[in-house]
């Protein structure tokens, strides 16, 4: 749930939330194509380890949420761990690591200038900038109400787990029995997940969508 917490940062009022959508995408972007622009693959690592410095501080210092953003790096090397014994069980994690780090920075900065991205863009911004490309608001509206979505599911999922947490829900520090004790939080919030979906879709239904 800590990978949603982009959610309370968008309610904050800064400079950088008050920023022009373009602007904020910049790095968004940068960081996808450098590594197409740049043939070195030195320098394409500096500049993306460039990227993922600043988004940390900018998160860390200017947004006050360090945690976050080292969950998000935590959850990539997980990730990255997971993929290498799962599809090279042959190959040790370690080397595997050091073959394709230049792989796993690329996808780190791409995952944290768009974090950076949602942190500081709220649902009204989004669907101003929409209009004023030109978009037609039929194709916008499904954008729009996916992203509005979000931020409600997370409320949901706070809800629930401290109601599970006053019934006596003690989260274990050992990983295995903790993801089982999810369960108790994710079941619940599937529920309520396509119960909004049924009320969306019937909502969208009467006004002739």
């Amino acid at each position: 749930m800590n990978l949603l917490r982009f959610i309370e940062l968008q309610n904050m009022n800064t400079q950088l939330h008050r920023l022009p959508i373009p602007i904020k995408l910049i790095p968004f972007f940068i960081a996808i194509i450098i590594p197409r622009l740049i043939p070195n693959k030195s320098l394409v690592m500096i500049i993306e380890l460039s990227l993922i410095i600043s988004c940390g501080l900018i998160i860390s210092a200017y947004l006050r949420a360090p945690r976050y953003f080292l969950d998000i790096i935590l959850t990539f090397l997980l990730l990255w761990i997971f993929l290498s014994i799962l599809y090279l069980p042959s190959v040790h994690p370690i080397l595997f690591f050091t073959v394709y780090i230049d792989q796993l920075i690329y996808w780190i900065s791409i995952a944290s200038t768009f974090v950076l991205f949602l942190s500081t863009t709220s649902v009204s911004q989004a669907e101003n900038f929409l209009a004023r490309l030109g978009i037609p608001y039929k194709y916008s509206r499904v954008l729009i109400v996916t992203y509005n979505l979000i931020p409600a599911l997370y409320n949901e999922i706070k809800l629930i787990t401290m109601t599970q947490k006053a019934r006596g829900l003690q989260f274990s520090r050992n990983p295995l029995k903790r993801a089982v004790q999810m369960i108790a939080i994710l079941m619940p919030s599937l529920f309520i997940a396509l119960l909004r979906a049924e009320i969306l879709e019937i909502s969208i239904k009467s006004r002739g969508g």
